[in-house]
This record gives C-alpha cells, structure tokens and sequence, in this order.
C-alpha cells in the first residue's frame, strides 16, 4: 500500500486457507465465481493415477481444459481486509485437486508451461472483471514465466486478450521471481514491454536479495514486491542491504510500489511486522 505511515497498513500477506473453491460437481460449470459464499477449503491432495504418468495426465488436463485456477485473497494486515487476489493454477482429476507446484516441473519439461500461463491470465482476466464489475477492488496476481515470454505464440495470444478487453489490463498483474526477473533476456522484456505499453503492471516474487533499486524498478513496470516475511523479521538481511528492512515498505512506496509481506504463517508474526 502506498505512502502509507502504519507498518500494519504498508504490508499485506496471503492467507492460507481463504479464497474462492470452484465447485466441481459438473465438469461443465464455470470455474470461478466470486458471488458465491466461500466454502472451507478442504485439504489439497496429490492425485494418484498409477496406470497414468503424470505428463499424459497433464496432457488430458490440458485437453479437458481441467487446469483449473484457484483464487487467494491477499489482505492488508492487521485488519485483514482483501486487497487483491493471486490466481493459483491447480490440476482437477475427479474432485482430486494438484497444486502448481506437484506438476509445474513436468509441464516445463514438456514445454507446456506457455499454455498453461495463456489460460490461467486468461480465466484471471475474466474474474477480475466479474470482480470490478460487482464493485470489489484489486487486481488478480498472475504467475508468468520466462518461457512463455520467448514463445511468440503465447504472447500474441496474451496480447490479443488484453487488446479485446482492454480494462484487463489494469486488472492484472503479471509477475516473475526476483531470480527470473534479473535474467530476463531481450526477448522477453520486449514481450514484457509490449503488456506493459498496454497498462499491464507487474510484480517481483520471492525477493531474496533486499539490495533493491526502486527507480530502477519503478522504470521497468514494477509496482508490487513480494519479499517473505521471514526475510523481512530476519536480522541477517540487514547485511549488505541500503537500507534497514523496516523501512523498505517506504522506501518503494515513494518510486510507487507497494510491499507485500508473504508467507505469514503464524498470528505472532503479525505484530512483528
């Protein structure tokens, strides 16, 4: 959040347990929607097809369009007021759930992870505008990764939503990890440009290495940075940083970027921060 003076009001951090579950009792209802009441999240299981490699059961996802995408609140804290929302791929196998992390590895492997980026930002631009439409605020975080940068493709298929629904774009953030983000190559920060030109916004995650240029940043289209709050409570991140980590929040808000405080996982954390 910006400008703000309240440590409590400049970080925000993603709950567990909260967001808006699909119902999948038909495979053929829609999978988002954010005017239903939120149901308690049920326990996320690794789906067990032993007849099935996990890359032809992706590649049946795929084909099914079963890569669903789950959303997650992110709130300010103390107050816990949602914010935003991150769009978090997942694999639906008979009201058997995989998160991203159980088969992202196999997807980039097989070089699928262009297409499974291309649907999620596409079915996250379409609830961030059923989100704005009913009056809620914030925008929808969007994983994407170098790769999918490289193929022309996806980005001319990226592109092309943005051009038909223009308000997307300031809808949704897309976003890379710190370690991605610095090794990006011409290519695609050219297709980062090219979002960019049409109002995109991104967002820098896992950020590691506080040694921060927020102008620099800031000219490069970063308006989130996404630092865990381990790191930030950490005493040993002060070390070769240019500045304290308490007054990170305010260093980036002043180049207008908000901080984002990740991974709070205990309610103790919450006043440290």
């Amino acid at each position: 959040m910006r400008g703000r003076s309240s440590v409590g009001r400049a970080l925000q951090s993603h709950c567990r347990g909260q967001g808006f579950e699909p119902r999948r009792t038909r495979p053929d209802l829609e999978p988002f929607d954010p005017d239903e009441p939120e149901a308690p999240a049920e326990p996320l299981r690794r789906a067990a097809t032993p007849d099935l490699g996990l890359l032809a059961r992706l590649e049946l996802a795929l084909r099914d369009d079963r890569i669903d995408v789950h959303l997650q609140p992110v709130v300010s804290l103390p107050s816990r007021r949602i914010l935003h929302y991150e769009a978090l791929s997942r694999l639906i196998e008979n009201e058997v759930v995989t998160e991203a992390a159980g088969f992202m590895d196999v997807a980039a492997a097989a070089g699928r992870l262009a297409e499974i980026d291309r649907r999620a930002l596409e079915r996250a631009a379409g609830v961030a505008l059923r989100l704005a439409a009913s009056g809620r605020t914030g925008s929808v975080f969007v994983n994407i990764a170098p790769s999918t940068l490289s193929d022309d493709a996806a980005v001319a298929a990226i592109r092309a939503t943005l051009d038909r629904q223009s308000e997307c774009a300031r809808l949704v953030v897309l976003e890379l990890r710190q370690a991605e983000f610095e090794q990006l190559d011409a290519v695609q920060r050219a297709a980062l440009d090219g979002f960019r030109e049409r109002g995109v916004r991104l967002s820098m995650d896992r950020t590691a290495d506080l040694r921060l240029e927020p102008r620099e940043l800031a000219q490069k289209g970063v308006r989130f940075v996404k630092v865990a709050a381990e790191r930030l409570l950490d005493p040993d991140a002060v070390r070769g940083a240019s500045i304290h980590p308490a007054d990170l929040a305010g260093l980036l808000a002043r180049h207008g970027i908000d901080l984002v405080a990740t991974n709070v996982e205990e309610e103790r954390t919450v006043p440290e921060l």
